[in-house]
């Protein structure tokens, strides 16, 4: 018999997994169990450093799909005023942002301060129809035009982001403005509100340099920092980094940390190598080639 097949056992791994993401279980402040909820009792709620709800956790033994609990959970939450959802049997986790998204497999619980962030995000989101198109703007002290296919782009971008995906590829020729024409998107969505922090990847050091320096003039009021060499750096709302450095400091961020990241010069290699990087992030993922 599976030693995971109680629901009690599940737990003993939630516990953990709530420790390692930060979250002192002892302290009922932060995480109640066998919360009143509904017409039931929800396992597990974290809640804000003022004690407000969070997020419900439904546990469920080893051998059940989490996700057949979607409804109770949902029930708990709606009835606490929790926002967010997590479902696990100690194995796998589902995050259900369930007024906006459908529940999805994540590496980890979040931590506190990326959950309450993630809060703070949803309720100042607009919908990227309400943001215009850019035609001109200063670059370098030169007047540009958007080209037509930087429009293009930026339309596909936001067609799939309103249709709810969450995994997007792009693909323009060298040379043809590709990372100005992701600041111009990531613009946009700092302007709905859609994101926060932004984790840009590269392979190497020079794309990380080329990259800064866009940002720096296109996205002057957003500070940005390189990171690379393998050592951690200050954090910036756009993370520059390469990607054996951010692999090596993967244990710093959370699931939630980052709201985009976007690897540059993409390769299938790279999803080879460092598939657990790029599958760690719940996050809005942009891929340009």
């Amino acid at each position: 018999m599976n030693k995971l097949h109680k629901e009690t056992d599940a737990r003993i791994i939630i516990d953990r997994l709530l420790r390692e993401a930060g979250w002192d279980i002892e302290d009922k402040q932060q995480v109640s169990t066998e919360e009143a909820a509904a017409d039931g009792r929800a396992d597990y709620l974290l809640k804000d450093q003022n004690g407000i709800p969070l997020a419900v956790i439904e546990a469920k033994r080893f051998s059940t799909e989490p996700t057949l609990a979607q409804q109770q959970a949902r029930d708990y939450a709606e009835s606490i005023n929790a926002p967010f959802v997590f479902l696990s049997n100690g194995e796998i986790i589902y995050f259900w942002d369930y007024k906006n998204n459908s529940a999805r497999l994540v590496d980890s619980f979040y931590s506190q301060e990326d959950l309450h962030r993630r809060n703070m995000l949803s309720k100042r989101v607009k919908s990227l129809k309400e943001i215009p198109f850019p035609t001109k703007f200063f670059y370098l002290n030169e007047e540009l035009i958007v080209r037509p296919y930087q429009t293009s782009a930026i339309e596909a971008v936001d067609k799939e982001i309103e249709q709810g995906k969450r995994r997007i590829l792009i693909e323009m020729a060298t040379g043809t403005g590709k990372t100005l024409t992701i600041a111009m998107i990531m613009k946009r969505l700092f302007e709905a509100g859609l994101i926060q922090r932004v984790l840009f990847l590269v392979d190497r050091k020079q794309l990380a340099e080329q990259a800064k320096d866009v940002f720096a003039e296109y996205l002057k009021d957003t500070p940005s920092k390189v990171w690379y060499g393998g050592k951690p750096k200050e954090l910036g709302q756009i993370v520059i980094g390469t990607l054996p450095t951010i692999a090596s400091q993967l244990e710093r961020f959370g699931p939630g940390h980052f709201d985009l990241v976007v690897t540059d010069e993409c390769h299938r290699s790279i999803y080879n190598i460092y598939r657990d990087l790029l599958n760690h992030f719940d996050a809005l993922h942009i891929s340009s080639h």
